[in-house]
């Protein structure tokens, strides 16, 4: 009942203090003391500056929470979460100028289609060119052993065991490319099976044959 009454008063007080105050007054503050009682004035004690408190407007409208000084740990809870809606905002803005890129490029599945099979007709091409290589690196090989069997007993000659350990690289980096390029095709077909789907999504089902989808027209 003391506490209904502490407040109320304090209440009562915040409303005089507001109607009495003309439009240019000083701001006025409302914080909790230790009790738990509400409290309101134009300034704020200096056992309470630290504290949780919120500005009012002279109609006693709260304009701003002040949160006070925050522990250590409040802090980097604060700035966790901080960090993590922000990261979800971005994520958002990221989602969004991805789908209005979908929107602007194609303007059906049959695009989405032709750009996938382009891509990974070049991504083949660059794999079939990688093949020949590999095997002309072996055929090399195969003759610069040869050159160097032919050597026994013999010094082999600095050059030619240089061109042997340039083929090995050569040939390694060759495969390594090769499994790159691999991997590359299976990332073109999952990317535009992401893309056809969204577009799909974005355009109500839209899949039209002939040329136009979602309003769009060629």
């Amino acid at each position: 009942m003391r506490n209904k009454i502490a407040v109320f008063v304090a209440l009562t007080t915040a409303v005089l203090v507001v109607a009495s105050a003309p439009s240019w007054a000083q701001k006025l503050y409302k914080w909790v003391d230790e009790k738990g009682e509400v409290h309101y004035g134009d300034k704020i004690p200096p056992e309470y500056v630290n504290k949780p408190n919120q500005e009012l407007d002279n109609r006693g409208i709260t304009r701003k929470t002040n949160e006070g000084l925050l522990t250590p740990e409040q802090q980097r809870k604060k700035d966790e979460d901080q960090k993590k809606a922000d990261q979800e905002k971005q994520r958002i803005l990221e989602g969004q100028r991805q789908d209005r890129a979908i929107l602007t490029t194609y303007n059906n599945v049959q695009e989405i289609d032709i750009a996938r099979d382009k891509e990974l007709k070049q991504a083949e091409d660059a794999i079939q060119g990688i093949k020949l290589k590999i095997s002309d690196t072996q055929e090399l090989q195969v003759k610069l052993q040869k050159d160097i069997d032919s050597y026994k007993g013999k010094k082999v000659p600095p050059d030619l065991k240089a061109s042997m350990t340039q083929a090995d690289q050569d040939l390694r980096d060759s495969q390594q490319l090769a499994v790159s390029k691999r991997k590359e095709t299976d990332n073109i077909r999952a990317k535009y099976a992401a893309i056809r789907q969204r577009y799909v999504e974005l355009t109500g089902g839209a899949a039209a044959d002939d040329g136009t989808a979602a309003g769009k027209t060629k």
